[in-house]
């Protein structure tokens, strides 16, 4: 998904009361002034690290550092909570913040 097509999709889980929760791990929404259907997959939660107090992430700041590796929540749907690199990056298995 490119990034002004994932920066919508967030915008909207502000403009639409219904998809406010962002805890649930999944919402769908219908006739709304924005789309006829709004399908959100995951949660909005950082990676399950949280946000700090007043932290908005649909701002585009930057989050505190937090570890890495990580292992998302059980709960989580497949394919959500994973941090995506291309194929060149080398991991070397070492713990470090990120």
């Amino acid at each position: 998904m490119g990034s002004a097509r994932l920066a919508a999709v967030l915008l909207l889980a502000l403009l639409v009361p219904q998809n406010a929760d962002w805890k649930k791990t999944g919402s769908i929404v219908r006739d709304t002034q924005e789309a006829e259907m709004i399908v959100r997959v995951g949660d909005i939660d950082n990676l399950g690290f949280g946000w700090e107090p007043g932290f908005d992430p649909f701002t585009g700041d930057s989050t505190e550092r937090h570890d890495f590796p990580y292992k998302p929540s059980p709960g989580d749907p497949a394919g959500t909570d994973r941090i995506m690199v291309p194929i060149s990056y080398k991991y070397d298995g070492a713990e470090s913040n990120c």
